[in-house]
């Protein structure tokens, strides 16, 4: 397994988030509006965690905005065909701190070789579902955050062989 999805796989089991299934590599942190506004600094150290050893696997990473990207965000990708492939020369912690990242919420990351037409809604599918998703389209790891970035889904999906 790439070093940095075992990053983010040991980081999850170290904070609050939640699996479903304990089977799946699908974890769902759902802190809630209540949280949100009071800013919990451990959930915030999480996230940030996540995103940094994200920025650091080897596959590329796409951004899936909910709508239309948003102009602070757009320094952080660039086009690829339909898809937003993101600048990893870019900082993670500078994309988390813009507004629409950390603020907003209403987006997906995923790692995978090519980007995909559609993205499941992570936070509405069940785990198994989300993994099958996945593996269909060989997507090592996907990141969604809620509306107002409340809740994050996160799951990883290893293809044995692929290691560096």
């Amino acid at each position: 397994m790439d070093p940095a999805l075992s990053s983010i796989a040991s980081t999850l089991d170290g904070s609050g988030a939640q699996r479903p299934d304990p089977a799946l590599q699908v974890w769902r942190l759902d802190y809630g509006p209540l949280l949100k506004f009071f800013r919990d600094s451990e959930v915030a150290r999480t996230k940030a965690s996540l995103l940094e050893a994200a920025w650091q696997l080897s596959s590329p990473l796409f951004f899936a905005p909910g709508k239309s990207l948003d102009e602070d965000l757009q320094p952080f990708v660039q086009p690829d065909g339909r898809a937003w492939k993101i600048d990893k020369s870019r900082t993670a912690s500078d994309f988390y701190a813009t507004e629409p990242a950390s603020g907003v919420g209403n987006w997906q990351i995923y790692a995978a070789d090519s980007p995909v037409e559609a993205l499941p809604d992570a936070h509405r599918s069940s785990a198994a579902d989300l993994i099958a998703f996945m593996k269909a389209n060989r997507i090592v790891l996907l990141i969604d955050a809620f509306h107002d970035d409340t809740d994050w889904c996160v799951a990883i999906c290893d293809f044995p062989g692929d290691e560096d």
